[in-house]
């Protein structure tokens, strides 16, 4: 059985919120775009490499995890 992609949790608007509530400068429609389909790539691969419930894990390990994740090639 495969999961179909979720819903997105992002919008301009909340892209452009978060910018300016952090005190960033105001980004362009192309920047927001950007950053919308980069954060939404990180979740679906955080999605794909997950084979258990958080709840089921030691908090602590949740920085190990992404780091390892972030510097493995295969995943």
């Amino acid at each position: 059985m495969t999961r179909g992609a979720p819903p997105a949790i992002y919008s301009p608007e909340i892209a452009r919120e978060l910018t300016r509530i952090t005190g960033l400068p105001e980004l362009s429609d192309e920047q927001v775009a950007r950053a919308m389909a980069g954060a939404e790539a990180a979740i679906a691969a955080l999605r794909a490499v997950a084979t258990a419930s958080l709840f089921d894990q030691e908090p602590g390990a949740y920085l190990l995890e992404l780091e390892r994740l972030a510097s493995d090639p295969t995943t």
